[in-house]
């Protein structure tokens, strides 16, 4: 990897301007908030090392950027051009320590030339060249290096590599977190490639230099960065090539993706005796039931913020647009208020209520920088009671935080089957003395988002209060298009060894399946999967695409009218829409990956039964669920049937039951999988003669995982099973005497090659020569 080439960096000498530790901490007490890129510059030839080539740029942004060098036929090392975010077109933004974003586009390299190139967060020092998440067309490496950005190789960790010519997703989530040495800025790389999902964890940033880095920071990307792209075209060594990078569907997001959710427990604690029981299911459900309240005062609070990493809760500034919501529910003898909740930099625990109270059952949004809005005021005259569920739910919309263009909020309410609206309210200035740099004209930098619950005390009584949030949701599609979508099969198995599942999309007119963009669909989060092309339909009204069921699969429980949700982009608009599906997780317990089992030997088949299951089929695969071979028919759903193992010596066999299940929507039954095995093996019968404890090896090859061997011990003598590598040295050593007859032992992982596996006892030996394939 070239992480740094000397001829391209000049000596420099900085002079530093001496602070004062007071100094400092007011000078930089002031947090700058995110850009918001409306644009993007192309910077050619920032390396010119062949100054005669042809460079043609298309800047498109956000939909396409691409870099073309042609008839480049120089000496040297390569050519390098750069893209990068900018907030006017002109000038490129300017990103500190203290931002909070992520970024991610298509990238692909293809001509008869080679290069390298990817996303780019390049510090102070070296605004052009470095802080790399590079792929190369040469070696297919993929690789994050250079600047201030920790290492991570997808090549080393996931044994990937890129082939020119094809389209690799790549994605950057930078953090602040504290910027200190107990919770440094972090930085997550992600790559969708080949229809799979891969993610580093999230990378700290170390201190960097002390000495040099006052005032451009510590544990972060140091202040004033630079991010967008960066493209390498490699020199043609005299012979004249041709080598083109294209950068497409670039997504820059400030507002953060919630995967989880933190709690914060007696944010007021004014019945510190009180028994309080948490739940947190995110998103399905959290859940705060304080009992035992018999204390006099005010109120105890608790809150749940969104987060991205479980740990820390996600910082929202003005620029962000979301849309939050969720069922909730007050019950119990006791009572209290709770909702849901925007909360400023000065108040991130407190304030900022979309609130609903069980005592008068008043509805209101007030405090913080919200709007204020009262839905048990006219026109509405909505009232809460106890024990009924309301859903509450909020959209930020950033506009320009201006006078002219300010933040807005709505605030909506489905309760007792009827919706209700407060329409979109105008954020007003705040306090021009003090919100700098917190902003005007929106909710104030550096805000957190959830919910919050007050149990009011029991004056003297013992009581008890529960709120619990549900179906809790948070998109960044503030007005979803109207479509509709099916999934085949309508029934999925998590357990099945199928390899994709079918979405239909049926726009609504006067969108059509071609306004789609492929590329942007997720499907829980799933990407669709390009191994298998979507497809229009229907003369332009619906799309076919399908997604991997292994990766759907994962983020599915088991249940009836399970939901399914579909995010994309459709003409410039967002998608997300919802539809649900049967699933089922049946397994087949035996045989499992450990077993061995012997070719025309009687097995037991076990499996999980489901009493709405009938008659099973039985099948059987030996080249790892490609092909399918019928075994026996109408077997009960027991659980369990004795079954002959066929004549075919493999170390990737599955099984695989299959039911009359399902029936479509034309009233077709059909037959359906209903339970698979993990992959196991199949061994030749033990030789046999005068003497049935035969001395034996049998080692499956190639292996994939751990080496299991075989053997047969025709005494009680001792003996040794071994391992060497191509060198002829000894790798793994087992003593396995001790008792005659069949055997099986588990020697481990080996890494990739070739070996030869040896038994000897009593003067006799035995080899098996075996690949090891990763």
């Amino acid at each position: 990897m070239n992480r740094f080439t000397p001829h391209r960096f000049a000596a420099f000498t900085l002079a530093l301007v001496a602070l004062t530790a007071g100094t400092f901490a007011t000078a930089f007490a002031v947090s700058n908030p995110t850009p918001t890129p409306t644009s993007a510059i192309v910077k050619t030839r920032i390396y010119n090392d062949c100054p005669t080539s042809t460079v043609t740029v298309v800047n498109n942004y956000p939909s396409l950027i691409s870099i073309d060098d042609s008839n480049v036929d120089c000496f040297g090392f390569a050519n390098l051009h750069v893209w990068r975010f900018s907030t006017d077109g002109a000038t490129e933004a300017a990103f500190d320590n203290n931002a909070s974003y992520r970024f991610s586009a298509d990238f692909k390299i293809e001509g008869d030339g080679n290069g390298e190139g990817g996303l780019q967060v390049a510090p102070w020092w070296s605004h052009d060249t470095d802080g790399l998440f590079n792929v190369r067309s040469t070696d297919g490496e993929i690789a994050c290096f250079g600047g201030r950005l920790p290492f991570y190789s997808f090549t080393g960790a996931n044994g990937l590599h890129y082939a020119k010519g094809n389209t690799i997703r790549l994605g950057i989530v930078y953090e602040p977190r504290a910027l200190n040495a107990g919770r440094p800025a972090t930085i997550t790389y992600t790559v969708d490639y080949l229809g799979t999902h891969y993610e580093s964890p999230a990378l700290p940033f170390d201190q960097a230099n002390p000495a040099e880095d006052p005032p451009h920071g510590l544990y972060g990307e140091l202040n004033d960065a630079r991010v967008g792209g960066a493209f390498k075209a490699f020199l043609g060594q005299g012979t004249p090539v041709t080598v083109k990078a294209s950068f497409a569907n670039i997504v820059f997001e400030t507002t953060p993706t919630p995967n989880s959710a933190v709690v914060v427990e007696r944010v007021f604690n004014d019945c510190p005796t009180s028994t309080l029981v948490t739940t947190n299911n995110y998103p399905a459900l959290i859940s705060f039931d304080d009992s035992n309240v018999d204390c006099f005062g005010y109120a105890n609070l608790h809150i749940w913020q969104f987060s991205e990493n479980g740990t820390d809760a996600a910082i929202f500034n003005n620029n962000a647009n979301f849309r939050m919501s969720s069922d909730f529910k007050i019950e119990g003898t006791g009572n209290g208020e709770g909702g849901l909740r925007i909360s400023p930099w000065f108040s991130k625990q407190v304030d900022g209520l979309f609130n609903v109270r069980s005592t008068d059952g008043e509805i209101a949004c007030f405090g913080g920088r919200l709007p204020f809005y009262s839905f048990s005021g006219a026109p509405h005259n909505l009232r809460y009671t106890k024990g009924n569920t309301i859903n509450l739910e909020m959209i930020y919309t950033a506009n320009g935080r201006t006078a002219a263009s300010p933040a807005t909020i709505e605030y909506k309410i489905n309760y007792l089957g009827s919706s209700y609206s407060s329409g979109q309210l105008p954020f007003d200035q705040a306090n021009p003395a003090e919100d700098p740099p917190y902003g005007a004209y929106g909710m104030l930098n550096d805000g957190t988002a959830g919910g919050s619950f007050k149990v009011f005390l029991g004056q003297g009584t013992a009581v008890a209060a529960k709120a619990t949030f549900s179906n809790i949701k948070f998109s960044h599609c503030l007005h979803p298009v109207d479509l509709t979508f099916e999934l085949k099969p309508h029934d999925i198995n998590t357990a099945s060894h199928e390899k994709k599942v079918t979405v239909i999309i049926y726009p609504a007119p006067p969108l059509t399946a071609s306004d789609i963009v492929v590329s942007s669909l997720r499907l829980n989060g799933v990407p669709a999967s390009t191994q298998w092309p979507a497809k229009i339909e229907e003369h332009n009204t619906r799309l076919k695409v399908r997604f991997d069921l292994r990766q759907l699969a994962a983020t599915l429980t088991a249940g009836s009218h399970v939901p399914v949700l579909l995010t994309g982009e459709i003409a410039g608009q967002c998608i997300e829409a919802t539809s649900y599906v049967n699933v089922r997780s049946p397994h087949i317990h035996h045989p499992s990956t450990t077993d061995h089992l012997i070719a025309g030997s009687t097995s037991q088949l076990q499996w999980d039964v489901d009493p709405d299951a009938g008659p099973m089929t039985l099948l059987a695969s030996t080249d790892d669920g490609e092909n399918w071979t019928i075994l026996a028919q109408g077997i009960p759903n027991t659980g369990s049937y004795n079954w002959t193992v066929p004549n075919d010596i493999n170390s990737s066999v599955r099984v695989q039951l299959n039911t009359v299940y399902t029936t479509d929507e034309t009233g077709v039954v059909s037959e359906s999988q209903y339970a698979s095995s993990d992959a196991f093996t199949i061994l030749a019968p033990l030789a046999v003669g005068t003497n049935p404890l035969a001395f034996s090896l049998r080692v499956p090859n190639p292996v994939a995982g751990a080496l299991t061997t075989s053997f047969s011990l025709p005494s009680n003598e001792p003996a040794e099973l071994a391992v060497f590598d191509i060198g002829g040295r000894a790798v793994a050593k087992r003593s396995v005497g001790g008792r005659a007859g069949n055997q099986s032992i588990t020697l481990g992982r080996l890494p990739a090659g070739v070996y030869m596996v040896r038994l000897t006892q009593s003067g006799q030996a035995l080899s098996n020569r075996i690949a090891v394939i990763q």
